[in-house]
């Protein structure tokens, strides 16, 4: 079965948008404790991108920034 690009392109913009809400509260959990740890990796996906890692005694979260808009 093939799955055309412009359906792929639909789908990862609905599952971004619905994963940012989601995406900003874990955000807020995360700086709002006392304590946390934050560190930052270089992971290749497509290209060099940047992780941060962040993470409490109850979340982890990791972002990620690409490395051309990471200066």
């Amino acid at each position: 079965m093939k799955i055309g690009s412009a359906i792929i392109i639909r789908t990862e913009k609905e599952c971004f948008q619905n994963l940012e809400k989601f995406e900003n509260l874990i955000m807020d959990k995360l700086i709002t404790p006392l304590v946390i740890h934050c560190d930052e990796t270089k992971m290749k996906i497509e290209k060099l991108d940047i992780g941060h890692l962040t993470s409490n005694d109850k979340y982890n979260g990791i972002f990620f920034i690409q490395k051309e808009n990471f200066k």
